[in-house]
């Protein structure tokens, strides 16, 4: 919100895209034009929405048409959580067409929808956001594979299947297409990606906003470690990096799914067990803290 927006008297009218494709979001009606508020987050203007019935629009486009692999990310503080809390959606009425994202009433978590006439699926983040406090805040799905962002950690991941689908309705920020969940508070910065980003380009991108807007981020890998399986005498022994956190050791003797149980007696990384155990071993990615 610090640059390209139209505004007359604290009033705005137009954020303009600056990613070069012109996907600029505009308001013709007076009354439900968000605010331009000054030096509000470190030194830098935010806009606020008001929750009843400011919002812009974004026409569709096919740079905006995505049905595929997504990163977005964006600087928000949401006011409260008395009612559904969005940032940007591209929807049908209330039906993913194909992106939805919108935080639970109460409870602050975001949620991710996403899919098309044939069906819809989400996934639900780990740990809420906070009411009044600004973060960074995001999520991307690559495949199959959807995961949520807070300050730069992951904070919930799942899958979607859903065949995803545009109508060609417009991109909207601040309400969605069925005007009732809507933004009630304060968006500094919006991004959005066709892709899925690396691990270095969501670093870069994580880094440049809490930066910017003074806000502190951490940064993860969502790559998976190797497993190294050794042998001495009649006991194998497992084990992964040991500055790789966050993963647990599962085995199974079958490869099936549901299946696969976590191995005990994990140390620094590493487990050793009888050779006469014939297992198959994997990492999962350990569950966030509140899930």
């Amino acid at each position: 919100a610090d640059t390209a927006v139209t505004q007359a008297a604290g009033v705005v009218s137009a954020w303009d895209d600056q990613s070069g494709n012109l996907n600029h979001a505009v308001q013709g009606v007076d009354t439900q034009r968000p605010l331009l508020v000054a030096n509000e987050l470190n030194g830098k203007p935010v806009l606020r929405f008001d929750g009843v019935d400011d919002f812009l629009s974004a026409g569709s486009s096919p740079t905006l048409a995505n049905t595929g692999d997504i990163t977005s990310f964006f600087v928000v503080r949401f006011d409260d959580f008395s009612n559904y809390r969005m940032v940007w959606a591209k929807t049908e009425a209330n039906l993913p067409r194909s992106t939805d994202f919108y935080t639970q009433r109460d409870t602050g978590l975001p949620l991710v929808y996403r899919g098309g006439a044939t069906g819809i699926q989400s996934v639900l983040a780990s740990n809420p956001l906070i009411a009044g406090e600004f973060a960074v805040v995001g999520f991307e799905m690559g495949g199959t594979a959807v995961h949520h962002f807070l300050n730069g950690a992951l904070n919930g991941e799942g899958e979607i299947t859903s065949v995803l689908q545009d109508t060609g309705r417009p991109l909207l920020i601040g309400q969605r297409g069925d005007g009732v969940t809507r933004l009630k508070g304060d968006v500094a910065e919006i991004v959005i990606y066709n892709s899925a980003l690396s691990d270095a380009d969501r670093e870069q991108v994580v880094n440049y906003l809490g930066k910017k807007y003074n806000i502190p981020v951490e940064n993860i890998s969502l790559a998976f470690p190797p497993l190294t399986i050794s042998s001495s005498g009649n006991n194998i022994t497992v084990s992964w990096p040991v500055d790789a956190t966050g993963f647990a050791l599962e085995s199974s003797d079958t490869m099936e799914e549901g299946t696969w149980v976590e191995v005990p007696g994990v140390a620094g990384n590493t487990v050793t067990q009888p050779r006469s155990i014939r297992n198959f071993y994997r990492l999962r990615r350990a569950p966030v803290a509140g899930q």
